[in-house]
């Protein structure tokens, strides 16, 4: 990862977009943990990486938690450190009551690593490094407010215990875990005289296209919508997620799953243009950045949702879960 873009994800992280506020984090530990700006600030002398919380927005209910480690010399990110992750209800002014918190919930963290050696076609954009890794977490959190988290990392022989905290919102902007999916009628292979018109990919999978969510919810299996962009990314990572998480699970689960790609973007005024205009199929969704995948069960219900980083594990684990309800 450059400079430039370790400066961009990290003040991302910072400004908390989408109601996500990592104020900092710590190294180290206190027997009495204190949650005010300041406090957090000062805990983070030492540590050899800056740790991130990379969902744009988390609500009440079951969410997916993202960090990242960035390594503070290099810029790259750390990816062979062991977590653990400690949630806490916070004050309802943190700043004004920092020692008031209550542990809820003690949860794994699991590594997740987007391999790309050998997988990216070419003329996508790709990630800085071959194996670009990322830590997840799945708690439920039961109140819209501020919550926080230490976590406990294991790295080079060292233990360090950052902290952040961050808002949780009563319901996130795009189709949230345990709502109905979007019946949505996107442009379809019948729709247009090419895949090439629909899709991004260097060898689109014409199987992905054939199909709209609406149709794919009237034939009782289970559902997997990718909003990915191969070639028009501006996250960096949505080539990858398609040629080494959505591909790969496709060729495993297509016999038994539904599989959709929707191009976030118009692609003739991106491709003319230079525009990037989102399809309406986006604001259906409530989606603001990509790439993002949900998983739907057979009763059309929304059961995962992976936003950026990922890997063919987790997408995986989450099409197994549905297949066997």
């Amino acid at each position: 990862m450059t400079r430039r873009l370790l400066r961009q994800f990290v003040t991302l992280a910072i400004l908390g977009v989408g109601g996500v506020a990592l104020l900092a984090c710590s190294s180290g530990g206190s027997d009495e943990l204190t949650w005010d700006a300041r406090s957090i600030q000062d805990s983070t002398d030492g540590a050899p990486f800056v740790p991130s919380i990379l969902p744009t927005s988390v609500g009440v209910g079951d969410s997916r938690m993202l960090f990242a480690l960035i390594d503070r010399e290099t810029g790259t990110l750390v990816s062979d450190a062991t977590l653990e992750a400690h949630y806490y209800r916070l004050a309802e002014d943190p700043e004004a009551e920092p020692k008031t918190s209550e542990e809820v919930a003690t949860l794994d963290v699991v590594k997740r690593v987007l391999d790309l050696r050998g997988v990216v076609s070419d003329g996508t954009p790709a990630a800085d490094s071959d194996l670009t890794t990322v830590y997840s977490s799945t708690p439920s959190f039961d109140a819209a407010g501020y919550w926080g988290v230490v976590l406990d990392i294991e790295y080079q022989g060292k233990t360090y215990h950052p902290r952040m905290k961050f808002w949780v919102l009563q319901e996130t902007p795009e189709i949230g875990i345990g709502q109905p999916a979007p019946a949505s009628t996107q442009l379809t292979l019948a729709d247009v005289d090419s895949a090439s018109a629909i899709s991004s990919m260097t060898n689109p999978n014409e199987d992905m296209l054939d199909e709209t969510v609406a149709d794919a919810l009237k034939t009782g299996n289970p559902i997997v919508v990718a909003f990915v962009t191969p070639t028009f990314c501006q996250t960096r990572f949505c080539g990858p997620v398609m040629d080494a998480v959505v591909q790969p699970a496709w060729e495993k689960y297509g016999d038994r799953v539904e599989f959709i790609h929707i191009e976030p973007y118009d692609l003739a005024k991106a491709r003319g243009e230079g525009v990037l205009e989102p399809v309406p199929t986006i604001a259906e969704w409530g989606i603001r950045q990509e790439p993002f995948i949900f998983v739907i069960d057979r009763e059309g219900i929304v059961r995962s949702k992976l936003e950026g980083v990922t890997d063919v594990n987790e997408l995986s684990d989450a099409i197994e879960k549905v297949l066997a309800e």
